[in-house]
């Protein structure tokens, strides 16, 4: 079962922006996407940019890596069109204007 952190309001975050947010010591990044928002690790499973300072998301609706342009699906967490490996995807609740991630 998760346990519910709030990290920010939703007007914080401006579209397609990545942001970095420690919730209970892991580092999280949360973008605004067109259709909400997604949550991953902060770190590219190639060799641990992090996303929040070197990634974006691209016209295909996938997160890229800046370092070595890795893509990945923001339905999924995995490399696009690889498949593996995978970035760890937190679920996401908004209650009124404040976005929770989820936690185990």
């Amino acid at each position: 079962m998760s346990r519910w952190v709030a990290v920010a309001e939703t007007w914080e975050l401006a579209p397609e922006q990545g942001r970095r947010f420690w919730v209970e010591g892991q580092a999280v990044v949360v973008f605004r996407t067109e259709g909400g928002f997604a949550a991953f690790d902060d770190a590219c499973p190639h060799e641990g940019a992090s996303l929040a300072e070197v990634g974006y998301l691209d016209l295909k609706g996938r997160l890229v890596c800046g370092w070595h342009d890795w893509a990945f699906s923001l339905t999924t967490g995995c490399r696009a069109p690889a498949g593996r490996p995978c970035l760890r995807r937190y679920p996401l609740q908004i209650e009124g204007e404040t976005l929770f991630v989820g936690v185990d």
